[in-house]
């Protein structure tokens, strides 16, 4: 097997809602859990940035994902190969993507609503 059929395995479109969803989990488990225990204000701004963390690292994880699902695509084009290798990369670019739309979009609100209202 090439290095280029191991890029475009049916795999690699799995990992990027599988890291999004990892991040879903734990962002929310983190803010359950920092707002149900007597805490302190600096173990909730922990907490904001325990997730704020795991924000950056699915950002640049994504970001790479897709870097490396655009140039495959890419390269098959180019190369010729067989059109479902080439939808394949396209279609984990588009996950990563929506990866990456997601976690920008459920991590805008670190920034913007108070963790433990109500």
């Amino acid at each position: 097997m090439t290095t280029l059929a191991r890029r475009t395995h049916i795999v690699s479109l799995a990992v990027p809602p599988i890291v999004w969803l990892a991040y879903f989990v734990l962002s929310y488990l983190v803010v359950a859990l920092g707002c149900s225990l007597p805490a302190s204000e600096a173990t909730l701004r922990g907490a904001l940035a325990v997730i704020a963390g795991a924000s950056l690292i699915v950002i640049f994880s994504a970001g790479a994902e897709s870097l490396k699902s655009w140039r495959s695509a890419r390269q098959e084009r180019n190369a010729g190969d067989r059109q479902h290798r080439t939808s394949l990369a396209l279609l984990a670019l588009l996950l990563c993507g929506l990866a990456l739309l997601g976690t920008v979009w459920g991590g805008l609100n670190l920034f913007m609503l108070a963790p433990c209202q109500g």
